[in-house]
């Protein structure tokens, strides 16, 4: 049968929730988003007002932080203000120079400027790659250091395995058309078919896609004359995903060629890693 559940951690001991609401509607929020986009500032300001209420001094001994967005290191930095904790700030994608932004001179410089005055402060900083954590070194010396993103091979002990006679090809995740190329996977794709080497009835390929900026992969796959075999999709629930995942032939990566892109290291390709399907 179908998986219908969606991945939850084990609930730690000892742990307290704390919910924030944002209200939104706050001039301060509308002009730091049109300065610094994605950086969701509404909560940020209802955090430090409510502050008082939700955290006291003795509540903590460690903070860490995880971007993006942002702005939760900034929220971070106010709790290590206010109690004298130390902080970890933790880097899943880079800041000022993140890869799936592009930022003017302007913007960029406005970036570094807050990306420094904010991590400056951080007792640690971590990210996800040694490529990555050389050019935060040249800032920040030596307390960066690196924790790849990972797998947990229990996500897939429970995904049922289903019959099928395609070959299966999937995608699952982020694409963006400026820095991640199709047209050689597809029209290897298409060749096979012209060669005979594979009936266009025993071979799929299956995009699950997000992420702004992404190509128009039906208009791409008409153009080639794949409309049949190449076929887009709605990005999946994390269940369904593993379920896709484990039940294909082949999993594909698209290659970063922008900003950043030595020491790009996309979540998805670890959970490829622990369904146990070839990569290409």
């Amino acid at each position: 049968g179908s998986i219908s559940w969606d991945i939850e951690e084990p609930v730690l001991d000892n742990v307290r929730i704390l919910k924030v609401r944002p209200s939104g509607g706050r001039p301060a929020s509308w002009i730091y988003r049109k300065i610094y986009s994605q950086f969701e500032m509404d909560w940020f300001y209802d955090f430090r007002n409510g502050f008082d209420g939700l955290l006291k001094e003795g509540d903590l001994d460690l903070v860490i932080s995880s971007s993006p967005p942002e702005s939760a290191h900034l929220i971070a930095l106010e709790i290590k203000n206010r109690l004298n904790v130390p902080w970890i700030a933790d880097l899943r994608d880079l800041w000022s120079d993140d890869h799936y932004r592009s930022f003017d001179i302007f913007r960029r410089t406005l970036f570094r400027r807050k990306e420094i005055d904010t991590l400056k402060k951080a007792d640690a900083i971590v990210t996800v790659s040694e490529s990555w954590a050389r050019g935060l070194r040249n800032r920040y010396g030596s307390r960066v250091s690196v924790v790849t993103n990972a797998y947990d091979p229990d996500y897939f002990s429970r995904i049922p395995i289903e019959s099928g006679d395609r070959f299966a090809i999937t995608y699952l995740g982020k694409l963006n058309s400026a820095h991640q190329d199709l047209s050689d996977f597809l029209g290897a794709v298409k060749k096979i078919l012209d060669d005979g080497k594979i009936p266009a009835v025993k071979i799929s390929v299956d995009f699950y896609t997000a992420g702004y900026g992404k190509p128009d992969i039906s208009g791409l796959a008409a153009s080639m004359g794949l409309s049949g075999i190449v076929k887009e999709h709605s990005p999946v629930p994390f269940g369904r995903a593993l379920e896709l995942m484990k039940n294909s032939s082949l999993l594909l990566v698209a290659g970063w060629k922008g900003q950043s892109s030595p020491g790009w290291r996309p979540q998805k390709v670890y959970e490829y890693m622990g369904s146990g399907i070839p990569i290409m």
